[in-house]
């Protein structure tokens, strides 16, 4: 591996956004300094800054002092920040961000203090989207840290990011209501700003949902229940096959230059031109009508390849020996967690997010803020565009705003509300996309609901005079008022009613609901998850009920024997009993699976 120091392109410091990210980390030091943070270890921070106090510490660039002031280490800083040459404050990441920029997002005063009393020209110091820290301080709404650089005088609140967002503009974007205020109020000529879309900071808030209690939607709990079994030397082996299977990539993939082969000779972005003298895949060969995207495939890193096959255990394994990998293209310019999106591959994303999370994650976070130059679509963009047209069932809706809220948790928050080049947010996409999905989950809903419905009231009704039995003369009570077998059947027989009068009128309820977008994520299927249940706990109670019928009518009359019950018993279980085995072992989860669904 290179000098970690040479991953300072000249792209990267020419100020270009669009600039090739380095793709080499010194992982040796990066895991001394993550260690060093995590038991404290400040003596030896100390020496590491007094070392080379520019070194860069992750694939993105961050130095010591970054990385410090992200964690949280006050102190620590301050000394770091005592002891390095005055020069070497103004060190910049790959977003452009000074340790100013990274202590106004953490919201330490006392560091930034520190830091531009040491160098007062850090406060007017731009990143690559010509953010100040005063910027980042409004956006991430740290009132003591924004009002303590404007208090010093060197920055202006009037300056302007690339986008033209002011102060005003980044307060609104961030959620952060109460500091906007007090902006508007200091300085009130922010009030009538436009930025570049021609947009005023009170048209703003109309695109911010989160600043509106009537366009919140409130939800509860969250449980997850997976069952494992062991099998037989079958999948003792199958088990085998899959570990070593994992050391064999893990093997292939700890050298970076690997990652490197695969994309030598090719431009990234621009649809992957193949290196010289190398042929495509079917060029000069007996190509037999192959389509053009699959002769270009195995042109891609096998990482990339991973995520468009959705084989999370192989991504993840080449990602943690070689986190490198992640910051190559494919040939169309897109990274492994746009990939991992596009195709709907979800237990990858989840994997990348938790890499990329921490206040020194081993994944560079440009993979979450990636923008497509084109179409200027977001990674929350491709989680709405598409949507299944098949293996459709009445929750899916509830799945598909699971993913789009999971997705729009990992975007930064300057990017949740961005707009791609037909001016359309993430959330507009998904509504369009979605349209036809949210009516066919309504017709199942509808469907079903009929069903069962129809099903519970004709149990109800022919099952409302079969109290088994005459009544007694001298009581008026029935003749098995005393047996326990009448005493279980009145019981479940008044449960069995009481859940299917639940049941119907939940149903009904379904039937007329007015099925919005977001009433999927949790009103809907609650109101499903209960009527199903209780339909099935009448189902359930009635069948319990009807067999102390049975029992009743055809023993009653005497003390029943155990050489009389056990065929009894066997008549009513077994099959059920063979069924649901045979069942299990197939692979049924006996609709567990929705229990899942429902509260996550």
């Amino acid at each position: 591996m290179g000098d970690p120091s040479l991953a300072h392109t000249d792209s990267i410091q020419d100020g270009t956004e669009d600039a090739d990210p380095p793709h080499e980390l010194n992982r040796k030091h990066f895991l001394t300094v993550k260690s060093h943070i995590r038991q404290k270890k400040h003596k030896e921070l100390l020496a590491l800054a007094e070392e080379d106090p520019g070194r860069p510490v992750n694939l993105m660039n961050d130095t010591l002092l970054h990385v410090v002031i992200a964690c949280n280490k006050a102190d620590l800083a301050k000394s770091i920040i005592l002891q390095m040459p005055v020069e070497t404050l103004a060190a910049k990441n790959l977003y452009g961000d000074t340790a100013l920029h990274v202590t106004a997002a953490v919201g330490n005063s006392e560091v930034a203090k520190e830091l531009f009393d040491t160098r007062e020209d850090l406060i007017g110091e731009q990143n690559l989207k010509q953010e100040t820290p005063l910027h980042k301080a409004a956006f991430y709404g740290h009132h003591d840290m924004f009002w303590c650089l404007v208090d010093e005088g060197k920055g202006s609140p009037y300056d302007r990011r690339e986008d033209g967002a002011t102060m005003l503009h980044c307060a609104i974007m961030g959620n952060e209501p109460g500091l906007a205020l007090e902006i508007a109020e200091r300085f009130p000529l922010l009030i009538t700003s436009r930025n570049t879309m021609a947009v005023t900071p009170l048209q703003l808030m109309v695109t911010v949902p989160g600043l509106f209690r009537s366009q919140m939607v409130l939800g509860c709990f969250e449980s997850i229940l997976y069952g494992l079994y062991p099998r037989t030397r079958h999948l003792e082996k199958i088990k085998r096959t899959h570990r070593k299977a994992l050391e064999l990539i893990e093997f292939l993939a700890r050298d970076p230059r690997n990652m490197e082969f695969y994309v030598l000779g090719r431009k990234q972005g621009d649809g992957g031109a193949p290196a010289a003298g190398f042929r495509e895949r079917g060029e000069g060969q007996d190509q037999l009508n192959t389509p053009a995207a699959s002769t270009r495939r195995w042109n891609e890193p096998p990482l990339i390849l991973g995520a468009q096959m959705g084989i999370p255990e192989f991504v993840s394994t080449i990602l943690r020996v070689c986190p490198e990998a992640a910051t190559y293209l494919d040939t169309r310019g897109r990274s492994v967690l746009q990939v991992a999106i596009e195709h709907g591959n979800r237990e990858i994303v989840r994997t990348i997010r938790e890499m990329i999370r921490g206040k020194n994650p081993i994944l560079p976070s440009w993979l979450l803020s990636r923008v497509d130059k084109r179409t200027g679509r977001t990674i929350l963009h491709l989680a709405s565009a598409t949507a299944p047209e098949h293996n459709q069932d009445a929750l899916q809706m509830q799945d598909e705003l699971r993913w789009f809220e999971t997705v729009r948790d990992m975007v930064p928050k300057e990017l949740v509300y961005s707009r791609n080049a037909q001016e359309m947010t993430a959330e507009e996409m998904f509504t369009e996309s979605h349209r036809e999905m949210l009516k066919s989950c309504k017709g199942q809903l509808m469907e079903t609901g009929r069903t069962c419905s129809g099903l519970v009231a004709a149990v109800v009704f022919a099952s409302s005079f079969s109290i088994p039995g005459d009544k007694d003369p001298a009581t008026g009570n029935p003749v098995y008022f005393g047996r326990a077998a009448f005493t279980v059947f009145s019981h479940f027989y008044v449960i069995g009613l009481s859940c299917a009068a639940t049941s119907l009128v939940l149903f009904l309820s379904l039937a007329m609901s007015p099925y919005k977008e977001q009433q999927f994520r949790r009103i809907i299927p609650t109101k499903y998850f209960f009527a199903r249940s209780s339909f099935a706990m009448a189902m359930l109670s009635f069948l319990v009920a009807f067999t102390c019928n049975i029992y009743l009518q055809i023993y009653g009359w005497q003390k029943a024997k155990s050489k009389d019950l056990i065929p009894f018993v066997l008549e009513l279980t077994v099959f059920p009993v063979i069924c649901s085995l045979v069942l299990f072992f197939r692979g049924s989860d006996f609709g567990l699976s929705f229990l899942v669904r429902l509260w996550v």
